[in-house]
C-alpha cells in the first residue's frame, strides 16, 4: 500500500490559514463567495452547500490510491450484480428484502449495466488506509454542486496568490458527467447522431431541497444543446412504448427520483415503471440499479465464501477497502476474527466496534452508531431490527479536520470528513467530500460538502 499520510497536503492547509490571517483581500473573498452561491444555485433547501472558507485538498498519491481502488470495487459489483440478477430466486438471501416493484425492474435489460453510467463509493481515508463503507448506484448526487463549488474557490483572490507556482488540479466532474450521458445515449439509441430530448424526473412542489441542483444539471444539458425539462412523475404517461410529457416525447429519464419515491407513490410513478419495463426510454440510471444501492452490497464483497469472478486485484482491493459487513440476523455467520459465531450476540457484546443501519434507505435515517449508545439502547435497536433488512459493519476509523469557517475572520472548526468517488463508466469522475460536526457524514442530517483539488505530492 503507498503512504497515504499526505503531507504535502497538510503544508497546502498551512500556506491557506496563513493567507487568511494576513491577506487584504479576505473580505471581499468572504463576500464574493456568499454571491457566488446564489449564482451557481450552492443551497440544500435554504442553506449553503458549504460552510468552510477552505477547499479541500488531497495528494497525487492519494487521489490515484482512490481512484485505483474504486474502479476495482466498482467492477466487483458490476460482477456481483450480473450474478445475482441470472440467479434471481436468491436475491432475499444475498442482499435483502425487495419490493414488488423492485423486483418488475430487476434484470430488464436497458442497453448498459445498472450502475455504469453513474455510480458513487462512500468511504473514509483511515490512519492505516482507506475503507469504502457503501456504494450509492440509483440516485448518486451533490456531483454538479461539488463542481461549482470549485469553480467558486477558483474565483476567489486566496486561490489565485494560493496557486500560483502549484501543480494543482480539479477533477473534472461536470466533463466526466456528460460524457457518460453521451455514451449511454450511444449506446441505447438507434440514432445516436440525434441529440435525445431529456427529462430530469423527481417529485416537483412542496420542500424540495434538491432544487437547486436540479437546475444545474439543467443548465449542463441546456450548454450541451439538449433539450431538456424538469418534470414529476405523475406528468408522465407511457403508450405504446414510448413516453411522454405535455410537450411531447421524452427520449432520455436523468433519474433523480428514488425507488423509495416509486415504491411510496407507485401511481405516481407508474409511467417511469413502464417505460423501463418496455426500454421506451435511455434511463440514467436504470431502475435495476436498486440491487447496487443496497448496504449488504458490501457484506456480499467482504464474504470469503462468495466469489462472482473476481480477478485478483479486485479481490486485494475488496480485502484492503471493504469493511466487516453482514446482513443482521441471529444466525451463525463468519465474524470479525474470522471464526463462526452468533451474529446476534457478536453484536450485542461489541456495541463500541459496530455501526447498525437499514439496508435500503437514505439520508443518513434510522443509523445507530454503537459507540453512541449505552448498552441498553443498542440493545433495543439490535431486538427491533432482526428481521427488518438491517446490515451492521464494523466501525471504521473516520479521520476528523479543521476548516476555517466563512467569515471576515474565521473560526477553526474540527469536522468530520470523508471520501466519495464518482464513476462513469469505469472511469474516475471526480470526489464528493462530506464534511460535519456530527457522527454522520451526510448533508441531509445537516452536514456540508467541500471541493477537492489534486495538489502533487
Amino acid at each position: 500500500m503507498p503512504d497515504l499520510s499526505g503531507a504535502a497536503a497538510e503544508r497546502a492547509v498551512d500556506e491557506w490559514n496563513g493567507l487568511l490571517d494576513s491577506a487584504p483581500y479576505v473580505a471581499d473573498d468572504v463576500g464574493r463567495f456568499h454571491d457566488e452561491f446564489v449564482a451557481r444555485d450552492l443551497f440544500y433547501g435554504d442553506r449553503s452547500v458549504c460552510s468552510v472558507f477552505r477547499p479541500r485538498f488531497v495528494t497525487k498519491r492519494q487521489n490515484d490510491y482512490v481512484e485505483s481502488m474504486a474502479s476495482l470495487v466498482q467492477s466487483a459489483i458490476s460482477k456481483t450484480m450480473n450474478a445475482i440478477e441470472a440467479n434471481p430466486t436468491e436475491l432475499t438471501d444475498l442482499i435483502g428484502k425487495f419490493h414488488p416493484i423492485e423486483r418488475e425492474v430487476i434484470g430488464l435489460d436497458n442497453g448498459f449495466h445498472r450502475v455504469d453510467m453513474s455510480v458513487r463509493l462512500d468511504g473514509f481515508f483511515t490512519p492505516t488506509g482507506f475503507n469504502f463503507v457503501e456504494s450509492s448506484g440509483t440516485v448518486p448526487s451533490l456531483n454538479a454542486q461539488t463542481h461549482e463549488l470549485g469553480a467558486v474557490f477558483e474565483g476567489l483572490e486566496i486561490f489565485a496568490e494560493f496557486s500560483a507556482g502549484k501543480r494543482l488540479r480539479r477533477p473534472d466532474i461536470h466533463g466526466a458527467f456528460m460524457t457518460g450521458i453521451s455514451k449511454a445515449w450511444h449506446i441505447w439509441a438507434d440514432d445516436p447522431s440525434r441529440l435525445p430530448r431529456v427529462a430530469i424526473v423527481d417529485f416537483l412542489g412542496g420542500v424540495w431541497a434538491n432544487e437547486p441542483e436540479f437546475r444545474i444539471f439543467h443548465r449542463w444539458f441546456d450548454e450541451a444543446g439538449f433539450p431538456v425539462t424538469l418534470v414529476d412523475p405523475g406528468e408522465l404517461s407511457c403508450e405504446h412504448g414510448v413516453l411522454y410529457d405535455d410537450a411531447g416525447k421524452i427520449d432520455m429519464v436523468f433519474r433523480r427520483l428514488l425507488m423509495w419515491d416509486i415504491m411510496n407513490e407507485p401511481d405516481r410513478c407508474r409511467a417511469i415503471v413502464d417505460a423501463a419495463k418496455t426500454n421506451a426510454v435511455c434511463m440514467v440510471n436504470p431502475l435495476g440499479s436498486t440491487i447496487g444501492d443496497r448496504k449488504a452490497m458490501m457484506a456480499l464483497l467482504s464474504d470469503p465464501d462468495l466469489d462472482f469472478g473476481y480477478t485478483d486485484d479486485e479481490k486485494t482491493a475488496i480485502h484492503q477497502t471493504v469493511p466487516w459487513t453482514k446482513i443482521f440476523n441471529d444466525a451463525k455467520t463468519e465474524l470479525p476474527d474470522g471464526k463462526a459465531g452468533d451474529l446476534a450476540d457478536y453484536c450485542a457484546a461489541n456495541r463500541s466496534e459496530l455501526v447498525l443501519k437499514p439496508n435500503h434507505d437514505y439520508g443518513g435515517h434510522n443509523i445507530h452508531l454503537g459507540w453512541t449508545m449505552d448498552d441498553s439502547s443498542w440493545r433495543s435497536a439490535l431486538d427491533s431490527s432482526i428481521g427488518h433488512d438491517y446490515v451492521v459493519q464494523t466501525r471504521i476509523a473516520q479521520q476528523r479536520e479543521t476548516y476555517p469557517t466563512i467569515a471576515v475572520d474565521p473560526e477553526p472548526v474540527t469536522m468530520l470528513r470523508d471520501t466519495n468517488p464518482y464513476m462513469s463508466f469505469g472511469v474516475f469522475g471526480g470526489v464528493l467530500t462530506r464534511l460535519s460536526t456530527s457522527e454522520l457524514c451526510n448533508v441531509t442530517q445537516g452536514g456540508s460538502i467541500n471541493a477537492t483539488f489534486i495538489i502533487d505530492d
